[in-house]
């Protein structure tokens, strides 16, 4: 296992180096954590090789994951699309203290990821508690933790919305919509990354790949070579998956109705474009 002083040095460096890398980036996905990034990047990733014709075993490399992976990046003929929470302190700094830098993404295509603050909170503690380990306390806790709860969900929209005129252009894609409306969401994506006169077959093929029976039995198996999709290592325990439960309005399980509303007054601070409307 890295020490931490070796891992804060990596991430600095990683953080130095993303000016220069980001120049490869046509497009940026920036979502907060637990919005459906891993989703969506396997969504994106069979997309771009079903559009250009390419085999799936070009899906591990199709899009890079690292800053590393994104400076030696090179394939002219696809778009270089990037992933990212773009927050590389997130365990060290508090809502307050939570300062995003959008300026590598200045002239770029942005997609920008957006999950039901509840649903969001709920599954970022899930993670914490059983995948990762990094959180002990309680869920009630964790709602008003100044570094993982609600405050910060909405800070970090909150300066998105702040730099928007830095991007070219931009597009908001809501978790829920990948439920209700996967197709259409997908055609939307496409025609936004320009992957023109994309074919309905290679849609229904993203939406089948990256369906939940497929992701969980990919993460069981070990069938990725994304390191967000290693297998857990207690696989008895269902909310150690990343792939747990992919449910819109999962949060009932697990909140009462005075946390869920009180999670409700701190969305009303949301700009009108992230903000969830009852």
């Amino acid at each position: 296992m890295i020490g931490y002083p070796l891992l804060k040095l990596r991430i600095a460096a990683a953080h130095l180096l993303f000016p220069i890398a980001s120049q490869n980036i046509d497009v940026a996905v920036l979502g907060y954590p637990k919005t459906g990034n891993t989703w969506f990047s396997m969504q994106l990733r069979k997309l771009l090789i079903g559009h250009y014709g390419l085999s799936d075993e070009c899906l591990k490399n199709i899009m890079p994951e690292s800053i590393r992976g994104l400076l030696t990046h090179r394939n002219s003929n696809v778009p270089t699309i990037f992933v990212t929470h773009n927050t590389p302190y997130f365990h060290r700094e508090d809502a307050k203290r939570m300062k995003l830098n959008h300026k590598p993404f200045e002239g770029k295509k942005v997609i920008i990821l957006i999950r039901e603050a509840k649903d969001t909170l709920v599954s970022l503690f899930m993670h914490g508690r059983h995948r990762e380990e990094w959180y002990k306390k309680d869920i009630s806790q964790f709602v008003f933790d100044s570094t993982y709860g609600i405050e910060k969900y909405v800070q970090y929209y909150k300066q998105i919305a702040r730099d928007l005129p830095l991007f070219e252009s931009y597009l908001v894609v809501r978790y829920e919509d990948f439920h209700e409306k996967q197709f259409e969401t997908l055609q939307k994506v496409a025609n936004f990354i320009e992957l023109n006169e994309i074919n309905d077959d290679v849609i229904n093929d993203a939406i089948s790949f990256s369906s939940f029976t497929n992701m969980r039995t990919i993460e069981k198996e070990g069938g990725s070579q994304s390191w967000s999709m290693r297998t857990p290592k207690d696989q008895t325990n269902q909310n150690a998956f990343k792939a747990r439960k992919g449910k819109v309005g999962g949060y009932k399980d697990h909140l009462d109705e005075k946390l869920a509303s009180q999670i409700d007054q701190y969305t009303e601070k949301l700009p009108d474009l992230f903000r969830y409307r009852k």
